[in-house]
C-alpha cells in the first residue's frame, strides 16, 4: 500500500500534515493534520482522519478538552474537504483554539 505524506505550509507559524495510504486509488487511512506555533512550541489545533474506522474531526482547544465529532460522508470526500476547509479558515481555526470562553 503506498504512502505518502506531506506538509503544506500556510504561514511560517502554520502548517498542515497529510498522511495518506492508499490502495489501487482508493484511501485506505488518512489523516490531516492542521499545527501551529503557540507559546514557541508545535501544537495540534486540528485533526481529521479515519483511523479509527470512520471518518472524524478532532478540534483541540488551549483551555478547554478535545471535542469529536464523526462525519457521515466517505473517506475521499472527508479527506478533501478537510484539506480545503484548514487552508481556507486556519485563521479562524486557530483564534477559536486560542478562546477561553465560549
Amino acid at each position: 500500500m503506498p504512502e505518502r505524506k506531506y506538509t503544506i505550509p500556510l504561514t511560517n507559524i502554520d502548517e498542515l500534515r497529510v498522511q495518506l495510504i492508499t490502495e489501487r486509488g482508493k484511501i485506505i487511512k488518512f489523516v490531516v493534520q492542521y499545527f501551529a506555533v503557540i507559546d514557541s512550541e508545535w501544537k495540534e489545533i486540528m485533526r481529521v482522519d479515519n483511523w479509527h474506522g470512520y471518518p472524524h474531526r478532532h478540534t483541540y482547544y488551549l483551555h478547554k478538552r478535545e471535542y469529536r465529532v464523526k462525519l457521515y460522508t466517505d473517506d475521499y470526500t472527508s479527506f478533501n474537504q478537510a484539506k480545503e476547509y484548514i487552508e481556507d479558515h486556519f485563521k479562524e481555526i486557530k483564534a477559536n483554539y486560542l478562546r477561553t470562553s465560549q
